[in-house]
């Protein structure tokens, strides 16, 4: 028997023997809360029985739970719920276009009604590099050659009703690729200290280079740019792109297994930017199922894709 558990025994019998023995009718309530105030949970913790696992991760949760390519999420220990089922909102709000070794402000949001307890987690994908401006309610971490921003104990923000945000700075690698990808996993918890009765929710966020920037908003065999917002999109999604050359250009909409959905351009272009509003719908103006889809912009012999992620009612992809 474990030390800590054959301590208990000993003194659990010590208590009995000094009892009343005309109060034996009530040794059955002698771990009741009355006599024990602290609450059962902590009881258990302390002697060893609690589940691992079963305590919620309020000073911060471990790395790599953002949802992102390789990574789980919160819902591998906060599975009360299906992921992203609650009626909550968490989304992530950044630049659409950044430029290279420029910093801008990175802004998380969650709410949810009904739960009083909150957390998060972000990466930008092994890119750029990420700064704590709110120490008392935001913490950086890396592991595996990714950074991490996530809440302190303090920034759980215990008690709120929500919707809480956090905010931090993200600067631009240099050089940088055509796009860094934000993920995100967020906890609207209910605030028993456990983690049951919690939801988890997910999020992604697109940032584009801004090819003017670096090439010049017409310079001839400058690199194509796209860039759809809002993303993700619980509605029409508002597409610009960038020709550096005139010529035919054809603008796609692929599903997740490659299939074309929906063609939007497919024709002469003029060199320079371009915008147009698509309202999410496929072949023959049906909507199509949330989900992520990608578009994929061509011209002359050069291509680039971006995902785009559609949201629908209930909160699910």
């Amino acid at each position: 028997m474990p030390a800590t558990l054959r301590g208990a025994a000993r003194v659990l019998p010590r208590f009995r023997r000094r009892r009343d023995p005309r109060r034996a009718r009530g040794a059955r309530h002698a771990l009741s809360p009355r006599l024990f105030p602290t609450p059962l949970w902590a009881l258990a913790l302390a002697t060893g029985l609690a589940p691992r696992g079963a305590l919620a991760n309020s000073s911060a949760p471990p790395d790599g739970m953002t949802g992102a390519p390789g990574e789980g999420t919160c819902h591998a220990c906060h599975g009360s719920f299906p992921l992203n089922s609650g009626d909550g909102l968490f989304t992530i709000a950044g630049p659409e276009l950044f430029a290279p070794g420029h910093t801008y402000t990175i802004t998380v949001t969650i709410s949810d009604p009904g739960q009083s307890r909150w957390g998060f987690e972000i990466t930008p994908l092994d890119q750029g590099a990420c700064a704590v401006t709110d120490p008392a309610h935001t913490q950086l971490s890396s592991s595996g050659g990714r950074s991490y921003v996530k809440q302190t104990s303090a920034g759980t923000f215990p008690g709120s009703p929500g919707p809480v945000s956090w905010s931090f700075d993200w600067t631009a690698p240099v050089p940088s690729p055509p796009e860094v990808m934000f993920y995100a996993a967020g906890n609207a918890a209910n605030g028993n200290g456990l983690t049951s009765g919690d939801y988890i929710y997910t999020a992604a966020f697109a940032a584009a280079l801004d090819a003017a920037d670096v090439h010049g908003a017409t310079s001839p065999g400058a690199p194509l740019a796209l860039l759809g917002a809002p993303n993700p999109a619980p509605g029409s999604v508002r597409i610009r792109f960038e020709l550096p050359d005139a010529g035919h250009a054809r603008l796609d909409v692929l599903d997740a297994s490659g299939r074309i959905v929906a063609r939007l351009v497919d024709a002469f272009a003029a060199a320079g930017r371009h915008e147009l509003l698509w309202s999410g719908a496929g072949e023959g103006q049906r909507p199509l199922p949330g989900g992520i889809y990608f578009c994929r912009l061509s011209a002359g012999s050069r291509t680039f894709t971006r995902p785009v992620v559609l949201l629908r009612a209930g909160g699910g992809l």
